[in-house]
């Protein structure tokens, strides 16, 4: 029997301003119609989420005033419980769509503490076309406020005179602006600014599909100029002391190079090639120590280990390990040489969400620390002028924002008043008081894929999309539902909606976190793990949901075919569970990830521990054999088990040259699908989906990536 999901709930808008008849909010070079909620640029629709427009359309009816967040969420949301963190992304989305610079009509000014408001002029047009300025003029309590500011500007220039005249008194701390860098088209990510503060490096994806590739420009102006000859995927730019120097890398399929060029982009030349580094994540892999000596990089020389950092020399490309990683599965990424280069520190990462700030010697060894224990996610980090902290990109406290952190003693890490929706990563000049960072929006969508080839270019339809990240779709058995995970409600979750994608609904809530949920074959129940790795059961039961804990550990668990039993990955084996709880047997002793059961129940599929070969073992216990070698690097979940063969995505010349593929089992050969329309960020992205008539695949695709680069100036 189905199980019912809630209707869907109605627009929570006050419908008695739309009533009255289309409207039309002239700012800038848009306008935006209040009545269907369309944004236009001149006569063209501009695509834009409908809650980041309804938040749009608040904003412009109140123009001229600071509207906080709870007027916000109310206007958009009613009564629902909304986290900041949904807000604050459909202003970013806002932001990157509109495209509009600090200070000019148009552009959403963040009050601290208080909330938004939209830069005026702006104008409202009513349905017979008379346009009436809304943020023009004020009211009297308006003009109040104005003599007031006045009178305390007199009072503060007073008491600043005051100051500066006392030398008993400090002159009061130069306050830190912040102004774009870069509004260039596509995603600028992985900024490093020079020595001397002058100029930054980046990594830039531009919207012609092309690769990401190594940029520098000035902070204060000049178009960006491009780094390096090379075709292919680029990262991660490190300036060498002096300034005069770049080391970046070129990602291709099972190697990576390390390449050294002059900072005009002249006499580029490979220091050394390594194994694959982890190009799956989108902090730097890269440093360059202050003598000079050496680099730093992220490297995941043995797969089934994660990424450790390793020591290269710059004269002669030798490498040594520094970190040899944690008793944990993880990564260590992100490295940053201290000023007097004695020290590095790096993010821990040992979950998509999940990351700690470390730091090590340079000697190796036993001599590492952890500085943060609470799991919250990190994205960039970065050493002050003076070596004596830590300056870290952070959500710890439910919004992003930087934090900084004394390195010696155990200090607790305090927040810094800037602010960002979404902040990459971070880089601070070793010789002036400049901190640049990223802020990078990045859109994971639901699509179907209809898998007859006679449909042509009508094959992908997107059916779950937000402003949030929609990802790890899965079918339920009867093809009627679908759960995913989003985090569209400002963490993690699982979710239902139909089968078409409408009517979505949240399931779990609090602290689970869950990767993706795995439904029973009678499609009453859902499997899934939460963070810290221990299995829950969701099971409709009295026409609601009811949770209870399986077991205290596991990863990636799946229903078998009878609904009897829960396969999971443990650290050494795969083990069968009973759905009523109880002890577990093994299957297999292996390390798996990425379980799945065979159409028939009668294999265990799985992916092995270096995340590109695909494993099978009997249900009932026996040999572990691979079924295929060629999964995409860091998209261990990217397939789907269908009868007599296996969908799955690779890399076919390149990393950002993916293909789906279907591997036939009776033909023994590969038979490709179709090429990716996108590349897919793998990490987060999930499993794939097959439809019970095995007609639709889904997918996740992500829309072509935004970023812009920040400066802080000056940064104390």
């Amino acid at each position: 029997m189905p199980v019912p999901l809630h209707s869907p709930e109605p627009s929570r808008r006050d419908e008695s301003k739309l009533a009255k008849g289309s409207c039309f909010y002239h700012f800038g070079e848009f306008r935006l119609d209040g009545h269907s909620k369309v944004l236009l640029l001149g006569a063209e629709p501009v695509r834009l989420p409908l809650k980041a427009t309804e938040i749009l359309l608040t904003l412009l009816e109140h123009s001229g005033e600071v509207v906080t967040k709870d007027q916000i969420m109310s206007a958009v949301w009613g009564d629902r419980v909304v986290d900041d963190a949904n807000l604050k992304q459909n202003i970013a989305v806002i932001r990157k769509t509109l495209g509009i610079a600090p200070g000019a009509p148009g552009h959403i000014d963040t009050y601290v503490g208080r909330g938004y408001r939209i830069a005026g002029p702006v104008q409202r047009e009513a349905a017979g076309g008379q346009l009436s300025a809304l943020s023009q003029t004020r009211p009297a309590r308006f003009r109040w406020r104005v003599a007031m500011l006045i009178s305390f500007a007199v009072l503060a220039v007073a008491f600043a005179y005051w100051r500066y005249a006392n030398p008993l008194v400090p002159a009061p701390s130069t306050v830190a602006h912040v102004t774009p860098v870069t509004r260039l088209p596509g995603a600028e990510f992985q900024p490093e600014v020079s020595p001397d503060g002058k100029k930054v490096a980046f990594a830039w994806q531009q919207k012609d599909g092309k690769p990401p590739g190594i940029w520098v420009k000035s902070l204060n102006s000049a178009d960006p100029v491009h780094i390096g000859a090379r075709h292919g995927r680029h990262a991660s730019p490190a300036w060498s002391p002096d300034g005069k120097s770049l080391a970046y890398l070129w990602i291709g399929v099972g190697r990576t190079d390390i390449l050294l060029a002059n900072a005009d982009g002249s006499g580029e030349r490979v220091l050394a090639s390594v194994p694959q580094s982890s190009y799956i994540f989108r902090q730097r892999l890269l440093d360059w120590s202050p003598d000079g000596k050496w680099l730093c990089l992220s490297l995941a020389e043995d797969p089934t280990r994660g990424s450790t950092l390793f020591l290269i020399d710059t004269q002669t490309g030798d490498r040594r390990r520094l970190t040899n990683g944690e008793a944990t599965p993880g990564n260590d990424i992100a490295p940053r040489f201290s000023p007097d280069g004695s020290t590095i520190s790096y993010i821990r990462h040992i979950g998509r969400t999940e990351q700690e700030l470390c730091v090590a010697s340079i000697r190796g060894g036993a001599l590492r620390r952890q500085l943060t224990s609470d799991r919250k996610l990190i994205t960039g980090q970065d050493w002050d002028t003076q070596g004596q902290s830590i300056v870290f990109a952070s959500n710890r406290s439910g919004e992003f924002r930087l934090w900084r952190i004394a390195v010696g003693g155990s200090a607790q890490p305090r927040p810094l008043e800037i602010f960002g929706e979404y902040p990459m990563d971070i880089s601070i000049a070793r010789h002036a008081s400049v901190l640049v960072y990223s802020v990078e929006t990045e859109d994971r969508d639901i699509w179907r894929l209809d898998l007859r080839p006679d449909q042509k270019d009508k094959r992908w339809e997107r059916l779950i999309a937000s402003s949030a990240q929609d990802a790890s779709p899965q079918y339920s058995p009867d093809g009627s539902r679908i759960c995913f995970r989003s985090n569209r409600s400002g963490e993690d979750q699982l979710w239902l909606a139909d089968a078409n994608g409408d009517h979505a609904v949240q399931l779990t809530t609090g602290a689970l976190h869950p990767n993706f949920g795995h439904w029973s074959p009678d499609g009453r129940s859902i499997v899934f793990n939460d963070r810290s790795s221990a299995i829950h059961i969701a099971e409709w039961r009295d026409n609601q949901w009811v949770f209870r804990r399986l077991a205290p550990t596991g990863s990636h668990p799946v229903f078998s075919k009878d609904g009897q039993s829960v396969y999971a990955g443990l650290p050494s084996a795969i083990v069968r569970i009973p759905y009523g709880g109880g002890n577990a047997s093994t299957i297999a002793n292996v390390r798996a990830f990425s379980l799945a059961v065979s159409p028939d129940g009668g294999f265990i599929y799985f992916v092995g521990e270096d995340g590109t070969r695909l494993w099978r073992v009997p249900a009932a216990g026996g040999a572990v054999e691979q079924v295929l070698d060629a999964l995409l690097p860091g998209c261990g979940s990217c397939w789907a088990v269908a009868p007599g063969g296996i969908y799955y995505l690779t890399g076919k010349n390149s990393l950002d040259d993916q293909y789906l593929y279907f591997r036939d089992f009776s033909a023994r050969k590969d038979v490709q699908v179709m090429p990716y329309p996108e590349p897919l960020v793998p990490l987060g992205s999930g499993p794939f989906s097959l439809s019970p008539d095995f007609r639709y695949l889904l997918c996740v695709r992500t829309e072509v990536p935004g970023g812009d680069l920040m400066k802080v100036d000056p940064f104390r």
